[in-house]
């Protein structure tokens, strides 16, 4: 507690200077609550975006995983396409070996029909050939051999004609499943990039949204460290004020009573406050109050509204009573005959608390009468008034 009193400008100037410090560190302090508040609703919404990214993601994932599936579906398809292309490649082969021999044969045999004349109307054949035969005998058998050899020609005209088919019909298949594979190549290949570059994307965004409220968490623990020594500032401004208008009100209380108070009883000082020379000892003693002798009995009052801290024997000084009065002001009253109140009991300006008998110093009663502001020892002289 502050013992020192202040001169009523330099109180009222020290007041004003705290109260203007203490307004200005609220004024700072609720600048950086706003930053902070303000900080806060940013980290809320980034780790709302950071959650859409991440279920966003999961999709990305779910769905790539599904194409995934596709892909390799269409690989194996793919696969199963190379080895029917590569056996439609040999089977081609074969076919085109076949047509070109059976593309020889069948112009062999046409040079013969040429040869031998068949390829003339059959009337005009058949007249030529019943002209020139020896006999009818004759004319039947070289019919006969002509339509058999007529039918065999067919025949291969017949063949050449079904593998020219055939072949045409090979590479075409061939053809289409090689349009097939580079289609589905190419669909595998523009899905992966499209998912790819989905997620790179996503997860780039993902990663600068993290940086960016991981830095603001750090601004905001920042700032909340800059608020807590703020706040320790503002609490520090008002201890100070409140201990200098403590220390102001305690010196205005005591103030308005010293060399006020009323006498615990009426009487004559025979020992005072402080060092002295003590006649029988023949040396000097420190006295921590002082001492009123009575010619008779009296009543004990109490000098101000307080509450009995202490009522009973105290070696040295008989029966004794101490009273608080707040303010770390006390009370003692010493050499008592008979207490009129208890501890713990709450006493009022001139209250009687005691009483005080004759069998002291020179049979006359003795009161023992000490002040004690915060803790030590005062003068009580200085507190009561002059009589």
């Amino acid at each position: 507690m502050l013992e020192v009193s202040y001169p009523q400008e330099g109180y009222e100037e020290s007041i004003r200077n705290l109260e203007m410090q203490e307004q200005e560190k609220k004024n700072a302090l609720e600048n950086v609550q706003k930053k902070i508040e303000q900080r806060k609703r940013e980290t809320e919404k980034l780790h709302k975006q950071e959650v859409s990214i991440d279920d966003l993601l999961k999709k990305i994932n779910t769905q790539l995983t599904g194409t995934e599936k596709k892909l390799k579906s269409l690989e194996t398809q793919l696969a199963s396409l190379k080895i029917s292309i590569q056996k439609t490649k040999e089977n081609l082969e074969f076919q085109q070996r076949e047509t070109e021999k059976w593309n020889r044969i069948a112009r062999r045999e046409l040079a013969l029909i040429y040869k031998q004349g068949l390829h003339r109307p059959y009337r005009s054949a058949w007249l030529i050939d019943a002209i020139s035969a020896n006999d009818f005998t004759g004319f039947i058998r070289r019919q006969k051999y002509l339509k058999s050899t007529t039918a065999q020609k067919a025949v291969v005209f017949q063949k050449f004609k079904y593998q020219y088919q055939k072949t045409q019909e090979l590479k075409d298949s061939l053809e289409s499943k090689e349009s097939e594979i580079s289609a589905l190549a190419s669909a595998q290949q523009q899905t992966r990039q499209n998912y790819n570059s989905q997620k790179e994307k996503q997860s780039t965004l993902l990663g600068k949204i993290k940086e960016r409220r991981a830095s603001i968490e750090r601004e905001i623990s920042s700032l909340e460290k800059s608020a807590h020594a703020l706040q320790s500032m503002v609490d520090t401004f008002t201890v100070q004020k409140k201990v200098i208008i403590t220390a102001q009100e305690k010196e205005n209380y005591m103030n308005a009573r010293r060399g006020k108070l009323p006498w615990p009883v009426e009487g004559k000082v025979v020992s005072r406050f402080g060092r002295y020379k003590h006649d029988e000892l023949n040396a000097y003693v420190i006295n921590r109050g002082i001492k009123i002798s009575r010619e008779s009995s009296g009543v004990i009052c109490s000098v101000e509204n307080g509450r009995v801290l202490y009522a009973s024997d105290f070696r040295g000084y008989g029966n004794m009573i101490i009273v608080d009065h707040g303010n770390n002001l006390y009370s003692i009253y010493g050499y008592l005959s008979r207490f009129l109140v208890a501890a713990n009991e709450a006493v009022t300006h001139g209250q009687a608390i005691a009483e005080l008998k004759a069998g002291g110093q020179g049979n006359n009663p003795v009161l023992y009468f000490e002040i004690r502001l915060d803790g030590k020892p005062d003068d009580p002289m200085l507190w009561l008034r002059q009589m």
